[in-house]
């Protein structure tokens, strides 16, 4: 399906198996989306699934942006990635798992959303909103990079970041919803905030030219063997460190 310039429909839609929305233009699905086929998003425009949508197909995205505005945006199914794209998903909370394959996946939520299916591949999972991320999957198979570069970033399960690492830059912040151990390699590319809501334990060693500023009254461990050069800021709670953590108070 595509259309010859930007449209918005409201029609209900019946998938008895998979469409594929070519994207010559913006897009907006209105209408209920039923059935047990998908959606293919091609091309590097604007997909936009408003209804509350209980289709039971996998999706691929291939391309361009796509936005949910309802946390049923995908109905039940997988959606997994063909090529770089966006995702914007602001204010919800999604439980499809995502396959990024070998694709990078960059999300531009503006307000605070949460992650809480199953992340797998080796792409890349970017974090550019300015609204918090809060990745809670048992994301066990996930060997890509969770890149933060922007906002706070919210573990609520010890497997949120995958087998991969995570890479932040600068004046970015990190976050648990409870008392949470990873045990990733962070590279640190800036000053790394640590909010401090709850206990948090990073075992992977820690790289870079940024530095560690912790905050809030929770304790932060560091249980790498670690090679930051920024320095580290202890503004409140509780740090404890490995003997084998090299690591320098300013």
């Amino acid at each position: 399906m595509d259309t010859s310039t930007a449209q918005t429909l409201t029609n209900l839609i019946q998938l008895n198996g998979n469409l594929t929305l070519t994207g010559s233009n913006d897009l907006t699905l209105a209408g209920k989306i039923s059935g047990t086929g998908g959606l293919n998003k091609a091309g590097t425009n604007t997909l936009t699934l408003s209804g509350a949508n209980d289709f039971t197909g996998n999706s691929t995205l291939g391309g361009g942006t796509l936005i949910l505005q309802n946390a049923t945006g995908l109905g039940t199914g997988q959606l997994t990635l063909s090529a770089n794209s966006s995702l914007d998903a602001s204010g919800l909370s999604l439980a499809n798992n995502i396959n990024l394959a070998t694709r990078n996946l960059t999300l531009t939520n503006s307000t605070a959303t949460t992650l809480g299916g199953v992340l797998s591949g080796t792409g890349s999972l970017i974090k550019s909103g300015a609204g918090d991320l809060t990745l809670a999957g048992a994301n066990a198979s996930y060997n890509g990079v969770v890149q933060l570069t922007n906002g706070r970033l919210v573990i609520a399960n010890d497997a949120a970041i995958g087998i991969g690492s995570l890479r932040t830059s600068a004046n970015t912040t990190l976050d648990s919803d409870a008392s949470r151990i990873i045990n990733n390699a962070v590279q640190l590319l800036g000053n790394l905030n640590l909010a401090g809501s709850n206990d948090l334990a990073i075992n992977g060693s820690i790289s870079g030219n940024g530095g560690l500023t912790k905050n809030g009254s929770a304790a932060l461990t560091l249980g790498g063997a670690s090679t930051y050069v920024g320095g580290t800021r202890l503004n409140a709670g509780t740090l404890i460190s490995a003997p084998v953590l090299r690591w320098a108070t300013q």
